[in-house]
């Protein structure tokens, strides 16, 4: 496994992932972009020609984005106003999120049938966000769980405008949600994976993918 531009990994991270590598016989990069990598569409734009570079001399990715710049602090205070039952802060908090990831959209060069579809996307998961917090509010206190769900949201969003720019540029890029893959504890908010059942689903989940294509896009949870 090779790591580009990534954070630590454990012993079992690595270990996992050399399991895809001996079943591919191919080597697996990662490559992980922070919340200022993902600041907007210039800056995304600059993410998806560094992972172009790389898809071009016919590497294996799997690209790991966080929210963009911002909007984590953003859900934090949506969560915080849900809290103390601040409706007017939790709109303007989400109406915040909702501009800023659409101007993104509108920003970054797209055909106009890839902005639409990357468009609608965004708006199925601003109501997905939206439905959570009008759950969370009928169902107080927040708990961790449903606080987790609540921030969740910043990356996969994100991950939705890179995937869209990545098909605009011709890569065989794949979504993957974690939610699929990544199988935690229940102690919420600080959870820690099972490498055992996480390892396991990835194989079965990811090595798949990566026979058809070679770029898979995982959002940060």
């Amino acid at each position: 496994m090779r790591n580009i531009e990534t954070g630590n990994f454990s012993p079992r991270t690595l270990e996992m992932t050399s399991s895809l590598e001996a079943e591919r016989r191919k080597p697996l990069y990662i490559m992980k972009f922070g919340g200022t990598s993902m600041g907007g569409a210039s800056q995304i734009t600059s993410v998806v020609d560094i992972v172009s570079e790389h898809y071009k001399e016919g590497k294996s990715l799997v690209v790991v984005p966080s929210a963009m710049s911002g909007v984590t602090n953003l859900l934090v205070s949506v969560v915080d106003g849900i809290q103390k039952f601040d409706i007017a802060s939790i709109d303007r908090n989400l109406r915040t999120i909702f501009d800023k990831h659409m101007t993104a959209s509108s920003e970054i060069r797209l055909s106009p049938d890839t902005r639409n579809s990357l468009q609608e996307k965004l708006r199925d998961l601003f109501v997905g966000l939206r439905e959570d917090v009008s759950h969370a509010l009928s169902n107080m206190p927040v708990n961790t769980e449903v606080k987790d769900k609540i921030l969740s949201y910043g990356e996969r969003m994100s991950t939705r405008i890179l995937e869209a720019k990545c098909l605009q540029e011709g890569l065989q890029a794949v979504v993957v949600d974690a939610f699929e893959i990544i199988e935690t504890d229940d102690n919420f908010g600080e959870a820690r994976p099972d490498f055992e059942s996480t390892k396991a689903k990835t194989i079965r989940r990811i090595h798949p993918l990566l026979k058809k294509a070679s770029c898979l896009l995982l959002p940060v949870l």
